[in-house]
C-alpha cells in the first residue's frame, strides 16, 4: 500500500452557447452534459434570480447537440445579454450542475 490518494473523479460540467435572438423574444441555443449525452438539461432565461422562461434542451439538432428555444415574455436585445441583465443557465435538476451559456458571435 503505497498511501497515494486516489485521483478524485473529473469535474462535471455543462457545454453550450446562445447561437440566436429572433424577433426579439425567442432565444435558441444548445446545451449538454459531456459526460452523459443522454441526459437533457433544464434551460432557464433569468433576469436575476427570476425566471423568465424554462424549457429542456431536447431539440435535435443537426451537429447532434440537443437543442432549444425559450420565448421570452418581453422582448430583449443582445446587449441585455452582453451587458448581464438577462442570462441563460443550464442546469441539471437534483445535482449541483450548472453553467451560465456564452453567446455566439452570430448572436
Amino acid at each position: 500500500m503505497s498511501g497515494a490518494t486516489p485521483p478524485s473523479p473529473p469535474s462535471r460540467g455543462l457545454a453550450g452557447f446562445l447561437d440566436a435572438l429572433r424577433d426579439g423574444c425567442l432565444v435558441v441555443g444548445w446545451a449538454a452534459d459531456p459526460q452523459d449525452p443522454a441526459v437533457r438539461p433544464t434551460i432557464r432565461l433569468m433576469r436575476g434570480v427570476e425566471v423568465l422562461a424554462e424549457g429542456t434542451a431536447d431539440i435535435q439538432r443537426d451537429d447532434g447537440n440537443p437543442g432549444f428555444r425559450l420565448r421570452s415574455p418581453t422582448p430583449l436585445t443582445a446587449r441585455d445579454f452582453l451587458e448581464g441583465r438577462v442570462r441563460v443557465r443550464a442546469v441539471l435538476p437534483g445535482r449541483p450542475v450548472a453553467t451560465t451559456l456564452a453567446m455566439t458571435r452570430r448572436m
